[in-house]
């Protein structure tokens, strides 16, 4: 028995191969990374691939986000007048990485 709904390539629920605002599509147009492109996906297939697990789509959605915003705060640049100083957290460690800015 051969299933006649389409899963892999193009499937209804992230918008299908005809839609040109399908998940994959939009993502790739926008150039979002892998937290912000599962967030578009998710929030696109809330509950169009199983009715039942919307909220579910949605909390993976919002899980994805808040992945992102949480890396962004994680590693803020601060500009300052001469200089800018970036602040990478590695692993829990925060290294701070200053380039000064120079005039010919």
């Amino acid at each position: 028995m051969e299933n006649t709904t389409e899963q892999v390539n193009h499937p209804q629920h992230y918008g299908g191969a005809e839609n040109p605002y399908e998940a994959i599509k939009v993502i790739n147009a926008w150039e979002l990374n892998f937290e912000l492109g599962n967030t578009v996906k998710y929030i696109s297939r809330a509950g169009k691939k199983d009715p039942n697990k919307k909220i579910e789509d949605l909390k993976k959605a919002l899980w994805y986000l808040n992945y992102e915003i949480n890396k962004l705060e994680k590693n803020k640049i601060m500009e300052t007048k001469n200089k800018t100083i970036y602040l990478l957290n590695i692993n829990g460690t925060v290294y701070h990485l200053k380039k000064e800015s120079h005039s010919l």
